[in-house]
């Protein structure tokens, strides 16, 4: 059932063998006045719906009101008070993105009179020229006494459903977690009293009256799908403006920090408890959530598609330009904290190791793990089975659902020629490489999803991945960190296989010839087995807190330290140093567009009055037809053009040449390499253009 209504070549030898410039890093509060409406009674100052904006805020780096069903039963009868009902304008980098509505009522059940508590949420953004839309319901139920008693979350962050239903017994939750219409049940044991919406309200209105004074709480966390344990404290009394009201509103600032997460988040709050504004760091940006009039907040998520986030600001732009990244051996980086000490990931990979740490950096090196031998591959794939600490990565859940017929299919047809677990890795992995298209648009959808839309993230490429080893018996689990590609570390997903007794990192994203390069950090590991919890909590303890510095990396066996300039002009000489590139322009036409990085894969423009020359940097995915693949990488204005080859530094190279446009490519490494010309006698031009531009080798 819909919850939101619109009402509210398996070859893998490196020629021939490309990437898209398409794929990439997906390349993560006294007095009450002037508000005109009727006085409402005991509103809510509800954490756990800013939980949830935090989860879709890391995710991502005409309104949707909710019509829900009854996520259990029986269902509490209502009974006769009046429903209170709170609108919150969202906006992230004081852009409008969308809108959060709470509205609680009290209601009978088999304990007796009861709260109903429900927050609905939806967030309309554009990233990377594709439309983001995220939604989500969750109901809460809680005694008079403040004993919690069930709590439920419907989540969509992409075309399909994610639900969690949670009931509080005794010393344990059960959770029941549905995607693709297959439920899976977890139990989590907990000590101590579970607080609901209604209660932590009463709590803050009794014990945070004066500055200083604090309240610490228990609660559960659908969204993470974990008991977290909180703390409020009182900072002291501010009148807040806002828009749309006549008068500031008397508050009482507090601070609230959760122990599994990383923030503090302010928020202020009216005498009757009522969140008024709440503030708090995110990586995209200052995150604010303000009071405000229904028709105000549902504006805010209106038309949203406007609104377009900068998602490049949260790269981190690289010192090198890194030839052939999708083959670095090797390298060694120092990361820097931007505001004070940080909260270390735990580094779960064993190719990458922790050299050097203090308050402010961290040295960090990363190898890439060698092929196992076909011995090991074997006798650890028996072992593994037989590991209960292993087991856990061939389980199916929401997420990662193995037992779904296409998955099996798709297994059976790919690896049906072999019983080799390293063969099986790497046809899977093409599979995913050249079956799956790059969409902005998708947040994170579970792999049935992903296998039949075939479209997402680097998220849905990870989680395909994963699903599909684990149906085919080999342990996975999900990574999340950075990747280097072209002039950036970006946010990124990929999987590790535990292969040979060790786990082995295999992306379908940003592909390598066989296992994973070096040029990545790893930062979480996860089952997903609890669900997305764990993975947001802990990386956005690191996620756009830091900046990376790249000191030296390994290629084809030699080492290089890290030049102290990307590039260097002079006069009609451009040398970049990482590449090993030098381009000698003539004097009629100039430099441009020297400082792209991803997602625009130029490296370098000559620009004349009536000529154009433009170097594209593209890297390696595997591809079954190589000129179909060149002509889609080239343009439809190619489309009619007879691909021709020619030879050039002793390798295949191909070009498309037209009247006033040519196009050629040759592969360097694992880079693949792109030079166009515009202008008349394009052919003529794109000569020229392999003149000045030469390749170091």
């Amino acid at each position: 059932m819909n919850h939101f209504s619109p009402q509210r070549s398996l070859g893998r030898s490196i020629y021939p063998a490309i990437i898209s410039n398409k794929k990439g890093p997906c390349i993560f509060r006294y007095s009450y006045f002037g508000f005109n409406s009727a006085k409402l009674s005991r509103p809510q100052s509800n954490l756990n719906l800013w939980v949830l904006i935090f989860l879709l805020v890391f995710l991502l780096a005409a309104p949707f009101l909710f019509s829900a069903s009854p996520l259990f039963s029986p269902r509490p009868s209502p009974v006769n008070s009046p429903e209170k009902s709170f609108w919150y304008v969202i906006k992230i980098g004081e852009k409008p993105v969308g809108y959060a509505h709470e509205h609680s009522k009290e209601a009978l059940a088999a304990k007796g009179s009861i709260t109903m508590t429900t927050e609905e949420l939806k967030l309309v953004i554009r990233r990377l020229g594709a439309n983001v839309e995220m939604a989500s319901l969750s109901e809460w139920e809680e005694t008079k006494q403040g004993e919690l008693i069930r709590v439920s979350l419907v989540l969509k962050l992409s075309s399909l459903e994610t639900k969690t239903q949670a009931e509080v017994a005794e010393k344990e939750i059960i959770v029941r977690s549905t995607a693709g219409g297959k439920e899976f049940t977890q139990r989590l044991p907990f000590s101590g009293q579970l607080v609901g919406p209604e209660s932590l309200n009463r709590l803050t209105l009794s014990r945070l009256r004066s500055a200083g004074e604090e309240i610490d709480f228990l609660t559960y966390s659908p969204e993470l799908n974990q008991v977290v344990h909180g703390k409020r404290k009182a900072e002291g009394r501010e009148e807040i403006s806002l828009p749309g009201f006549t008068q500031p509103i008397k508050t009482i600032k507090i601070t609230e920090t959760i122990q599994e997460l990383p923030t503090k988040r302010v928020l202020w709050v009216d005498e009757r408890g009522r969140l008024v504004q709440y503030l708090e760091p995110s990586p995209l940006g200052e995150l604010k959530v303000y009071l405000s009039t229904e028709e105000a907040a549902l504006a805010a998520a209106r038309g949203q598609a406007e609104t377009q986030i900068d998602f490049e600001s949260s790269l981190i732009r690289a010192n090198v330009r890194l030839p052939s990244a999708r083959s670095i051996e090797g390298i060694k980086l120092q990361i820097k904290f931007r505001e004070g000490e940080v909260t270390l990931p735990s580094f779960p990979s064993p190719y990458q190791k922790v050299i050097t740490v203090d308050k402010n950096a961290l040295t960090l090196s990363m190898e890439r793990p060698k092929k196992p031998e076909k011995s090991a591959l074997s006798s650890y794939s028996r072992k593994a089975k037989n590991n209960p600490e292993i087991r856990e990565y061939l389980l199916s859940n929401a997420y990662l659902n193995i037992d779904d017929p296409l998955i099996q299919k798709v297994v059976r047809e790919v690896t049906q020629e072999t019983s080799n677990n390293w063969e099986k890795a790497l046809r899977l992995r093409d599979w995913v490489s050249q079956n799956i298209v790059f969409d902005a648009g998708i947040v994170f959808a579970p792999s049935n999803e992903v296998i039949r839309q075939r479209r997402g993230t680097c998220v849905s490429f990870a989680v395909l991945l994963a699903t599909l080893a684990r149906a085919a018996g080999i342990p996975a689990r999900f990574i999340l960190g950075y990747a280097y590609v072209n002039g950036v570390w970006g946010g990124h997903a990929w999987t590790e296989l535990y292969l040979a007794g060790a786990w082995l990192p295999f992306d379908a994203a940003l592909p390598s010839p066989d296992i994973a390069d070096a040029a990545r950090v790893a930062v979480v590991a996860a089952s997903l087995n609890r669900g997305l919890g764990e993975t947001v909590v802990a990386g956005q303890r690191f996620f756009s807190q830091v900046e990376m510095e790249i000191l030296e990396y390994r290629l084809d066996g030699k080492s290089f330290v890290a030049s102290p300039k990307i590039y260097e002009i002079s006069g009609n000489k451009y040398q970049n140093y990482g590449l090993k590139i030098v381009a000698n322009k003539p004097d009629s036409f100039s430099f441009a567009e020297t400082d792209k990085v991803w997602p625009d894969n130029t490296l370098l423009v000559l620009k004349a009055d009536k000529a154009e020359i433009r170097l594209r940097q593209h890297a390696w995915r595997p591809v079954n037809n190589w000129e179909k693949y060149l002509r889609q990488l080239a343009g439809s204005a190619y489309s009619r053009l007879k691909l021709e080859t020619f030879v050039y530094k002793g390798k295949m190279a191909y070009k498309l040449i037209g009247k006033n446009q040519a196009v050629a490519f040759f592969l360097r490494g694992t880079d693949l390499w792109e030079i166009s010309a515009q202008g008349p006698e394009a052919a003529n031009l794109l000569e020229e253009a392999f003149q000045a531009i030469h390749f170091e080798d």
